[in-house]
């Protein structure tokens, strides 16, 4: 704890060290948040399901869309107390400010049905997240933090993967088994 304290505490004092730090920290930002949520997502989106449709799999355009949607953005004060999700706080391009990310967007390769999710996926779905956005476009769980881990695109895929081989291989110990 003392670890992550200190190098926030690093990174405040980075900020304040740079002259108009505020004001370009504000601006790249707000930058970020316009790219994240307008050009960066609806184009993974768009290519994933071009991806799905090439590998002749059926497209999740509207799953993908509806997760996209209900990604919110909050805008706090410089200490990350949230203020408004339209309005800036009071001299935000001067005292600076953050935004905070309710639910965001992961990409998944596929979404599983509705009617074949356990009750523990359905607590996992419904699971209140948030972060706050970096000047790089990462993700943080408070303000000034070190960036989080997101999961990777590619993880779902080699787990699925790794998950059936050991079911083919299962299946051909039990299939020498019964032989025998």
């Amino acid at each position: 704890m003392r670890v992550q304290r200190r190098k926030m505490e690093d990174v405040i004092e980075f900020w304040v060290n740079i002259p108009y730090a505020q004001k370009s920290r504000s601006v790249l930002l707000l930058a970020q948040s316009i790219f994240r949520r307008y050009i960066k997502l609806p184009l993974l989106i768009i290519a994933k399901n071009i991806g799905r449709i090439l590998l002749r799999q059926s497209p999740e355009w509207y799953e993908d869309f509806q997760d996209w949607n209900r990604e919110n953005y909050l805008k706090c004060n410089y200490n990350g107390l949230q203020f408004s999700k339209t309005e800036f706080p009071k001299n935000w391009l001067i005292e600076g400010f953050q935004i905070k990310i309710l639910y965001p967007f992961h990409l998944k390769p596929w979404h599983r049905s509705k009617l074949r999710l356990s009750n523990r996926d359905r607590k996992q779905q419904d699971d209140f997240d948030s972060c706050f956005l970096t000047v790089l476009g990462m993700e943080t769980e408070y303000p000034f933090g070190p960036p989080r881990k997101t999961p990777s695109f590619f993880e779902f895929i080699f787990k699925d993967i790794d998950y059936k081989v050991e079911i083919r291989k299962f299946n051909f110990r039990i299939q020498r088994a019964l032989k025998k």
